[in-house]
């Protein structure tokens, strides 16, 4: 089977002067029925309405063109509720191209609807979808073999290669090629290189079509042109250039202030890993709603009323152990506006990151730092909230790692952590178990090396694995299921713990053990909601309940 871009697709080449940017390719919507949602993306009520009616719609149905293009747009917003559109979309195009491969064509014609769609995905979202991967690889290829050709591409494949130069540089180049690919694209390299020096055209169409396979940050000539573009005039720099080449030079030039040693042998090791890639190169912040206070963010955290408030909100400190690439202190920052936050983690390239998302986003009351857990106790700060999320399970001896938090948290201070659940992780335990350190290389090869062995094993205990997120992104899936480091909880031991350092659980966050709750009778959910026995009686039922991680708040005696 070969996927092909539509005949139809035939506009002359668009090129750019090596002096100047080019304008970033946007999804056209022409479709009236859905003109509210994509002139007025600030009404958020016609966008969520929109959204929620996905639930109602069968996407094996084949769409129209006006849902499509709603979907081109809703896929398109800064916020998480976009999720849905995004795995909408991919059901609906799985079916699509199931349906034109069952009728056994050799090929898969793509409509001009279809396109957008396409291109909005993988410009917004991400690929979890290994059908949907191996057609736009094979997508893809046709694209590097046209760009071997004196025929010219088209407005609609520069921004299909566009949209897989943004989408590959997100998921870390996890899509696999051939030798003879590669050996092309050194060829188109090498004819991108010659046109910036000699200061001739660039076909924008080439450049990306490198970007789709690998770092364009990575080519001399490219990196070079991009940078004296961005000193020259950053607003002028076109969107996708700033994101895949531009923005790396701003992180490798950000001073993060290392306030602890990192002397931890495990440490170190986690440390390494996370230094290589900062990642997940997120784009999109969770929606939040603004607290005054920190007792009022917990209780509306935990599902329960707010009981005191003994902080005065112009100097609560929070802590966030494991800032990671800043998605999370960067909305903790942004929903506590009257706190000081401080956001510390082992890697220099994720605070890099996470510094620089913060400016973009207007987050002046968050800070951060690199610094080892273990050695928090050489900080002379006390936070009235803590949070820790997928950070513990990573350490040689979590309950080491609690015991440095508390060290820092006020008496009658809060923490959050989150931490991998023993039943819900079964299927990458199974995967963990299946994999050999000695048998792969380190690095992408490994990692694609591994992943592909666990495509194509017909073992039915590793097949869930496949429908996991983090299963298409490198980085993500390496820290899945090929991590140095990780422990695994169950509540009782998770009670036991808490216990032992004086901690007094307050309740779930966790969105499935919310909507557990509330499927329960009132009263039974007021009886089992702070009892984790209960909540252990409940999860053997439904091991998939806290699949994601426990997440939950307790406050220090």
């Amino acid at each position: 089977m070969a996927a092909t871009a539509p005949s139809s697709i035939q506009t002359p080449t668009q090129s750019i002067s090596p002096s100047e940017g080019f304008g970033h390719h946007g999804v056209e919507i022409n479709d009236a029925k859905v003109r509210a949602v994509v002139e007025r993306p600030e009404n958020h009520q016609a966008a969520d309405e929109f959204l929620d009616a996905l639930d109602q719609i069968d996407p094996s149905v084949p769409r129209s063109d006006d849902l499509t293009m709603a979907l081109a747009t809703a896929l398109s917003a800064t916020n998480d509720t976009a999720w849905k559109a995004e795995q909408f979309a991919q059901q609906s195009l799985k079916f699509e191209f199931q349906a034109s491969i069952l009728s056994g064509k050799d090929q898969i014609d793509f409509l001009p609807a279809t396109l957008s769609l396409i291109i909005a995905l993988l410009h917004h979202g991400r690929i979890c979808c290994l059908l949907l991967e191996g057609i736009l690889i094979s997508l893809r290829k046709s694209q590097l073999a046209l760009a071997q050709t004196d025929e010219a591409a088209s407005t609609d494949q520069t921004r299909l290669v566009e949209a897989m130069a943004c989408h590959n540089f997100l998921t870390e180049y996890l899509w696999e090629e051939t030798d003879a690919e590669m050996a092309d694209v050194a060829r188109l390299v090498a004819k991108v290189s010659r046109n910036i020096e000699a200061g001739a055209a660039v076909s924008a169409f080439d450049l990306f079509l490198i970007g789709a396979y690998a770092p364009l940050h990575d080519v001399d000539a490219v990196r070079n042109w991009v940078r004296e573009l961005g000193r020259r005039n950053l607003s002028a720099l076109d969107p996708t250039l700033r994101l895949l080449v531009f923005d790396r030079f701003l992180e490798d030039e950000t001073e993060i202030e290392a306030i602890t040693p990192v002397t931890s042998h495990i440490s170190k090791e986690v440390q390494s890993q996370y230094e290589e890639n900062p990642y997940p190169r997120w784009r999109r912040m969770p929606s939040f709603t603004e607290f005054e206070e920190v007792e009022a963010y917990v209780a509306a955290g935990t599902g329960q009323r707010k009981r005191r408030a003994t902080s005065n909100p112009q100097r609560a400190k929070v802590l966030i152990a494991g800032a990671g690439t800043g998605a999370h202190p960067i909305s903790v920052a942004q929903t506590l506006p009257h706190a000081a936050v401080l956001a510390i983690d082992l890697s220099r390239a994720s605070l890099a990151y996470a510094t620089r998302e913060a400016k973009v986003r207007g987050a002046t009351n968050v800070a951060f730092a690199q610094a080892d857990i273990l050695k928090l106790s050489d900080v002379d700060v006390e936070f009235d909230l803590i949070e820790s999320v997928g950070v513990l399970h990573h350490m040689e001896d979590p309950e080491a790692g609690l015991q440095a938090l508390l060290k820092v948290l006020k008496p009658g201070g809060y923490l959050r952590l989150a931490l991998y659940s023993k039943a819900a992780r079964h299927a990458v335990n199974a995967a963990r178990n299946y994999y050999s350190a000695d048998k792969y290389a380190p690095g992408l090869i490994g990692i694609r090396a591994f992943r592909r062995d666990l495509i194509h094993t017909d073992d039915p205990a590793l097949a869930p694995i496949q429908t996991i997120p983090d299963f298409f992104a490198a980085s993500e899936f390496r820290d899945l299921v090929m991590h140095v480091q990780e422990h695994q909880f169950t509540l009782p031991q998770i009670d036991e713990m808490l216990k032992r350092n004086g901690l007094k659980f307050l309740g779930f966050s966790s969105p499935s053990a919310r909507a557990a709750l509330r499927k329960m009778p009132a009263k039974m959910a007021q009886r089992r909601e702070r009892d984790l026995r209960a909540w252990d009686k409940y999860e053997q039922r439904n091991p998939d309940t806290f699949i994601r991680m426990y997440d939950f708040f307790c406050m220090k005696r």
